[in-house]
């Protein structure tokens, strides 16, 4: 997690279980760097693949 401050926390580790099921064809067009067409089915598990991060933001979405 990115604090206001500029810390960066670790809060967990391995597998999160955020990115959930995604398109293969997209996936490997991201993969390959090239353009991808609209997702067409959800036959892949996202989360063996990405890495996602949090920001603070205590303000409520009213502050910077």
């Amino acid at each position: 997690m990115l604090a206001k401050d500029g810390t960066v926390y670790l809060i967990g580790h391995c597998r999160a279980n955020r990115a959930g099921k995604g398109d293969n064809g997209v996936l490997q067009a991201f993969i390959g760097e090239k353009p991808f067409s609209r997702a067409a089915t959800a036959d892949k598990d996202g989360n063996s693949h990405f890495y996602s991060g949090e920001c603070e933001n205590p303000d409520g979405g009213r502050g910077p």
